[in-house]
């Protein structure tokens, strides 16, 4: 589409009314003259609907690169799902504060990629999602890249590296979120997935500093987690120069938790790996924390000891629990986490090896939708 107006999408470009079973496949464009406020999601695009103003978008799915279900949801998006993306977010580019997204997914690849796996900008709530796809990006989140919302019941199975491992200067990666400000919210949520960021440095680029923030459930957390946990493997590596620096920031759950930022009843079995290329520069590696700044801020939250770490605070205050292995796959430690859970018995152990390699899974978890593809005739 090329137009003066700011909506572009496969079905239409606005959307105030109901829009039910639909799906697209094609690409979706729009090329207009000094678009206000385009890092917020101007012009807005979508496989199905460019702006979804106040409407109800369910049952739809969308198979493009080039963009995802929306660009802007102010309405209700639920069970819907995207197959690839190169771009950001491919459920909505940005989900506004009465946005509410739920029982949708994102599978298949995303590469080229500077969002989050289902949203880029979270202001509203996100519900009982998940992504699997692989993403590939510098900065980048499971579910969602910028959270100021809520996030709740979601999880992510999809690997995250980021784009040129040749070229990049780090970036900031989590399970579930890169970055959680301080008005956002992530509440029962897993990572199930590894990530990886590199930075290595190029000739002549001496004076830039390296920087890698990654967390299980958050990059960096400015908000609130609870009661989350993180099964995946967790890599941070730098070859920055010398005169340069780096910094890395790694943690199961944060990689760098901010002042009066609680993050409560949470775990984390997956290893933890980070290095810099000279012992002079910054390298915080924990099992719940890379780097946190304040000693109230986590509380029951447990970690594992494995070959890279012994520590469940990299640097900072505040302390995580160390637990064996064996503990973490026990009624008492269910338990335990149940008892710090506002909800009652929000977790749930199985002991069969169905589930979670046996340790705690959160309850939503056990009816998790089944991965499915909708095949139909173009012709």
């Amino acid at each position: 589409t090329h137009s003066k107006d700011a909506y572009a999408g496969g079905i239409t470009g606005y959307n105030c009314g109901i829009i039910n079973n639909c799906h697209n496949t094609a690409a979706t464009s729009i090329n207009i003259d000094n678009p206000v406020g385009y890092n917020q999601g101007l012009p807005y695009k979508g496989g199905i609907a460019g702006y979804n103003h106040n409407g109800s978008i369910t049952d739809c799915f969308n198979s493009h690169w080039f963009s995802g279900v929306t660009g802007y949801n102010s309405g209700e998006i639920e069970n819907c799902y995207n197959v690839d993306v190169s771009g950001s977010g491919s459920i909505a580019n940005m989900n506004a504060d009465t946005g509410f997204i739920k029982n949708c997914h994102n599978e298949g690849k995303s590469f080229n990629f500077y969002g989050g796996g289902l949203v880029n900008y979270n202001y509203g709530l996100i519900t009982g999602s998940y992504n699997t796809a692989e993403l590939t990006a510098n900065n980048v989140g499971g579910i969602a890249k910028y959270n100021y919302g809520t996030i709740k019941n979601c999880y992510n199975k999809g690997n995250i590296s980021n784009l040129s491992k040749d070229l990049s200067r780090g970036g900031c990666a989590g399970g579930i979120v890169s970055y959680n400000y301080n008005e956002g919210s992530i509440i029962n949520c897993s990572n199930r997935a590894d990530i990886s960021l590199t930075a290595k440095a190029t000739s002549g680029e001496f004076h830039i500093a390296y920087k890698i923030y990654i967390g299980g459930i958050a990059g960096v957390n400015m908000g609130s987690i609870e009661n989350s946990y993180n099964v995946g493997n967790i890599k941070a590596t730098s070859y920055a120069f010398e005169e340069s620096g780096s910094e890395n920031k790694v943690g199961g759950i944060a990689g760098i938790n901010y002042t009066y930022s609680p993050i409560s009843n949470c775990y984390n079995v997956g290893n933890i790996y980070s290095s810099v290329r000279f012992p002079a520069h910054t390298n915080n590696a924990g099992g719940i924390v890379g780097y946190n700044s304040h000693d109230i801020s986590i509380s029951g939250c447990y970690f594992i000891k494995n070959y890279s770490y012994d520590i469940g605070i990299g640097n900072g205050v505040g302390t995580a629990i160390q637990k064996s292995n064996d503990e973490l796959k026990t009624t008492a430690f269910l338990d335990l986490l149940n008892s710090y859970s506002d909800q009652y018995e929000t977790w749930y152990l199985d002991l069969s090896g169905k589930h979670n390699n046996d340790y705690p899974l959160l309850k939503h978890e056990l009816s998790e939708p089944a991965t499915y593809t909708i095949y139909f005739d173009a012709a």
